[in-house]
């Protein structure tokens, strides 16, 4: 395994980071990894020098966190962990505060190295809200719940909506494989400019480009 080291975290980051959306029931292509595999699934990755895990209050609805939280034991604090907090029209600091402690409770941690916004959404579509959104985000980061705080799924005219509040942030997560290049051209570009990496998930489309398929398996709408 390779490792790296991120600005803000004092740990190794494994270059294969284990997504937890599907070790509890959240959908997406492939099957849902049952109860009492998802610890079986953990212990793998901690056995093959996985370090970084990530997860979402969105996915099913808290209980890929737990799970995880369980799964990892002693190793909890070793290792990073990444999650996430969907956007919403509450934008109040008190809010954020409290669904990340409900993360945190899940995961059975005091903190959460990398927290990030899952989606830009529809609410923060002015420069006002998104500085807003900015300002919250880095309290959280100050009040030491999370050792640094970034951005999941954000485009180019998300990212300018920030404006000089974009470095607050560490990270963008985003979708990269053969069949999603949307991230390329001014959204790595502005990333670029900014120093802030990107994190890719779903490289090989959740496993779609990584096993056989039949025309059978394409006959899915949602697999189209």
């Amino acid at each position: 395994m390779i490792y790296d080291r991120i600005k803000g975290i004092d740990k190794d980051w494994s270059r294969i980071t284990l997504g937890c959306w599907q070790i509890a029931p959240s959908g997406g292509w492939g099957d849902i990894c049952p109860a009492n595999e998802s610890e079986k699934v953990v212990h793998s990755a901690l056995d093959h020098g996985i370090t970084a895990f990530d997860t979402a209050e969105g996915y099913g609805d808290g209980e890929s966190e737990r799970r995880l939280g369980k799964a990892l034991g002693s190793h909890k604090n070793s290792v990073i962990i990444i999650s996430k907090i969907w956007p919403d029209a509450e934008l109040t600091l008190k809010a954020y505060q409290k669904r990340l402690e409900d993360s945190l409770k899940a995961l059975d941690r005091e903190y959460v190295d990398l927290y990030l916004i899952h989606w830009p959404g529809s609410y923060f579509n002015t420069q006002n809200k998104s500085a807003r959104l900015a300002e919250f985000m880095d309290s959280i980061r100050k009040s030491g719940k999370a050792t640094t705080v970034g951005l999941s799924n954000f485009q180019s005219h998300d990212l300018t909506l920030l404006g000089n509040k974009l470095n607050k942030f560490s990270m963008n997560q985003v979708p990269y494989s053969l069949l999603d290049r949307a991230y390329e051209g001014k959204t790595l570009s502005l990333c670029k400019n900014a120093d802030i990496p990107y994190m890719v998930f779903s490289p090989t489309a959740q496993g779609l480009l990584a096993r056989p398929m039949n025309r059978e398996d394409l006959e899915m709408p949602t697999r189209k």
